[in-house]
């Protein structure tokens, strides 16, 4: 994958020079992909070297969301593991190259002023490297040849991200929550488009992709809109991101201030219009329609891998909050717990023909037949 990224950077030069000099950065950023000088880290390696164990970050989500969005000629301004996921997938937007050690390879291919473009929009996107190894690299760059502070060059970013938003040349800003953007920038892209959260980031989408997927009835949230109230996204299978939207709506509806939709995006793990059978009972649909009919095989396979249980599980045990123990012993409580439910289902009489229908209207008393 990133070696396609490499050669498909190499290949955008072709006009107006030869191949060597083309592909000459390309086979510099392949080879420094392929060597310790990677900036993936060891753990995203292992993600793409065996996701059937791993469970997906937070980053390939977004990146899947993101494809799902947006088109192969929209253009993104992403942190680069985002990006990186990105170029996964097939027909994927295309990620503006801000990938330090990218633009370190490709600094003697790219004109001046677009390598300062992309170092400038890197640190808009990613500001706590900004004296780190990669980004420092090429800030110190910036810093020679300006001679000025790296912090004063990253000052400027924001400006240049209105610039290419104001032209059209940029559809889709991400960003971490905690990495509050420049207040004019903000104010820009609050007038120009629509941002949701997933997990840790925040994302921008300019008013031509928003009303574009609207209109496909993507995302839902935004029709809360034509009701006058605010409508939010958020990652479905996050449960603490779930509860903070849903606890602020209430809080908000609480205080008189009206409702708010909140658009809780979770997949549908099991496959549609099975009937909810006991162990044993075949299944009505064996496999997924996202196989059997959508023929998207790597979609299904990426939700089961993003199960939102066993990363929840993760989070708690990474952060603390449980030991592994713990939450162990939770699984099989709740494990006994449904089977306990299943076994007194299946041994219970079968209820009375006209069970079905109790409770579902208002029984009307009657002293004679029907029609009488």
């Amino acid at each position: 994958m990133l070696l396609v990224l490499a050669l498909h950077e190499g290949a955008k030069r072709l006009s107006g020079k030869t191949a060597v000099q083309a592909l000459v950065p390309a086979a510099l950023l392949a080879g420094s992909l392929l060597s310790s000088q990677s900036s993936i880290s060891p753990d995203h390696w292992a993600d793409f070297r065996a996701p059937e164990r791993k469970i997906p970050r937070v980053e390939f989500a977004l990146a899947a969301r993101l494809n799902d969005l947006l088109g192969p000629e929209d253009v993104v301004l992403a942190p680069p593991v985002v990006a990186s996921y990105m170029t996964t997938f097939r027909h994927h937007p295309t990620p503006i190259v801000t990938r330090p050690l990218y633009l370190f390879h490709l600094r003697p291919w790219l004109k001046p002023e677009d390598f300062e473009e992309r170092v400038k929009l890197a640190s808009l996107v990613d500001p706590g490297a900004l004296n780190e190894a990669d980004l420092g690299l090429v800030m110190g760059i910036l810093e020679k040849r300006e001679g000025r502070p790296r912090e004063e060059i990253a000052a400027t970013a924001p400006l240049l991200a209105e610039q290419k938003i104001r032209s059209g040349r940029l559809q889709a800003i991400v960003h971490k929550k905690e990495d509050r953007l420049d207040p004019d920038l903000s104010a820009l892209m609050d007038k120009t488009g629509r941002s949701f959260e997933m997990g840790d980031y925040v994302v921008w989408i300019s008013g031509k992709i928003a009303g574009r997927n609207a209109a496909a009835g993507e995302p839902l949230a935004v029709k809360a809109k034509g009701h006058s109230m605010p409508g939010e996204t958020v990652d479905g299978g996050d449960p603490v991101a779930v509860y903070e939207a849903v606890d602020a709506a209430v809080e908000r509806a609480r205080s008189g201030e009206g409702p708010t939709l909140v658009e809780s995006l979770v997949y549908r793990l099991s496959a549609h219009g099975n009937i909810i059978a006991p162990p044993g009972v075949p299944l009505h649909y064996p496999e997924h329609e996202a196989i059997t009919v959508f023929g998207n095989a790597e979609e299904y396979e990426a939700a089961l891998r993003g199960n939102p249980v066993p990363r929840f599980r993760a989070k708690l045990v990474t952060d603390g909050t449980l030991t592994a123990e713990e939450a162990d012993a939770i699984a099989e409580q709740v494990r006994d717990e449904m089977q306990a439910a299943v076994d007194f289902g299946l041994a219970s009489p079968f209820p009375p023909a006209e069970a079905p229908v109790e409770a579902v209207s208002a029984q009307q008393r009657r002293t004679g037949p029907i029609g009488a």
